[in-house]
């Protein structure tokens, strides 16, 4: 049995962006907006969005050609390159009869379903930027107790995975780094 002495860490920690958040942009640059194709043409009213299983549902009330909802699912996964949360295999539904599936074919032709794709913008490069700095700041030189002080220094800090909870659409957090603990014994309190 050998001890390994080690300044390495590693944490995973959650950060959840509600449901409720991530409806806010999507409306935000969805809402009002109208769709065309060919003849045809419907204007968003409203959206809601909420988990089901694994997948995230984008609910779309619109009007015009085509009166009612639709909705949109998709798997939710943490975009490197973009960075931003992004839906995997969207797939769009009509709450409606096969009649009526036939006759509103054209929706699933317009580019209703790419928009609201993108404008499901969950940026989290920004925050994420944010997180990373406040972090390495407080972790310079933190005093947990009187005489006690962490000190670290932050190397990495990653989305490791993304899924859904009842709330919201959760992020998974990897940092790593180096870390000591310094305690000055002449200092207590």
């Amino acid at each position: 049995f050998q001890e390994v002495k080690t300044d390495e860490f590693l944490i995973l920690i959650n950060a959840d962006v509600p449901y409720t958040e991530a409806e806010n942009l999507v409306v935000s640059n969805t809402k009002g907006e109208t769709f065309e194709y060919n003849n045809y043409s419907v204007t968003v009213d409203d959206i809601t969005l909420y988990g089901q299983n694994e997948k995230l549902v984008v609910e779309a009330l619109l009007s015009g050609s085509y009166s009612g909802k639709v909705y949109l699912t998709g798997e939710p996964f943490y975009n490197n390159f973009r960075n931003r949360i992004d839906l995997n295999n969207l797939e769009f539904t009509l709450n409606t009869t096969n009649f009526l599936m036939k006759s509103a074919a054209w929706l699933l032709k317009s580019n209703l379903r790419r928009r609201i794709r993108d404008n499901l913008d969950i940026q989290v490069d920004d925050n994420l930027t944010n997180l990373r700095e406040l972090t390495k700041n407080q972790l310079k030189n933190l005093e947990l107790a009187p005489g006690i002080f962490l000190k670290g220094d932050l190397e990495k800090m990653d989305i490791t995975d993304t899924y859904l909870t009842p709330n919201g659409i959760r992020l998974e957090l990897g940092m790593e780094g180096k870390m000591k603990l310094d305690v000055d014994l002449l200092r207590g309190d």
